[in-house]
């Protein structure tokens, strides 16, 4: 494929190649060359004039810099993607673009911000009757609520995005797990468990084919620390580590494999959680 590239005229095809590749390699878990390949099918979508796949394009692989917790390098994408989907009329990409900015924001401390897109991203998905994306807004907002200490607004959102997936089983168990955060946070220990182990029975029934698989496993960790049950939570935490640290081995980049395993939440928190078991052994 390296040597056939090149040689293609077409810079539509090539972005389309270029495109499934960073689909394929998101799908392994390979973050880096999803984010090169995602790069250089934007380059050549835009060089052929073809805004619309060259935005979703661009969207996607500012996903996969959120992924990779490069918060500022996904700010400046996604703002520039939501100004070209506005230009040009892309309702359902310039929603994605606010929903993405959601999270993006909140990790740069830009929490104002950061509710403002992803409330607008719910309007918008409630107005375009796109369900999964609706949910999954309301599970970002619920998070974002979380952050700043809104703890009965984060659990009530939570609950309506837990109650819009029980009809979308890909999208389930992550809202099963983001109800144990609130749970958690707001000292309900014993429900926190209960939705977490829900959440894990559901990945498992599935067979792990659900949308973002770890987040369940961060949830049960969570839980059965804050529970006491540190011999069950302690084997999860220092699995869970582990396959962290394999994922990050994969990335050439050093900054990529610092940002990947501290400055997304929920892969610091892992190490949070190791850190505190060690404290009490």
């Amino acid at each position: 494929l390296g040597d056939a590239m090149p040689s293609c005229k077409d810079e539509r095809a090539v972005g389309a190649v270029l495109a499934s590749l960073a689909t394929h390699a998101i799908t392994r878990g390979e973050l880096e060359d999803a984010l090169d390949f995602g790069m250089s099918a934007a380059a050549s979508l835009e060089a052929a004039r073809d805004m619309r796949n060259a935005c979703m394009t661009r969207l996607n692989t500012g996903y996969t810099l959120m992924l990779l917790g490069q918060w500022a390098r996904t700010e400046t994408q996604l703002a520039n993607d939501l100004a070209l989907a506005e230009r040009a009329g892309l309702r359902a990409l310039a929603a994605l673009a606010h929903h993405n900015l959601g999270p993006t924001l909140a990790n740069l401390d830009a929490v104002d911000r950061a509710e403002e897109h992803e409330r607008e991203a719910i309007r918008a998905y409630a107005e375009q009757g796109d369900k999964r994306l609706l949910t999954a807004s309301r599970y970002y907002l619920a998070r974002l609520l979380l952050s700043r200490g809104k703890l009965d607004e984060a659990d009530a959102e939570m609950r309506r995005a837990r109650d819009e997936a029980a009809s979308i089983p890909s999208l389930a168990p992550l809202a099963s797990a983001g109800l144990s955060f609130a749970l958690l946070a707001s000292g309900r220990t014993a429900e926190a468990l209960q939705a977490a182990r829900e959440a894990e029975a559901m990945v498992a029934a599935r067979g792990g084919d659900v949308e973002e698989p770890f987040v369940p496993k961060v949830a049960l960790a969570s839980a059965l620390v804050a529970s006491g049950e540190t011999l069950e939570g302690g084997k999860l935490v220092a699995a869970l580590a582990v396959e962290l640290l394999e994922r990050a081995s994969r990335l050439r980049d050093p900054a990529l494999r610092s940002s990947f395993l501290h400055a997304v939440e929920d892969h610091a928190r892992v190490f949070a959680l190791r850190e505190s078991l060690a404290q009490t052994e």
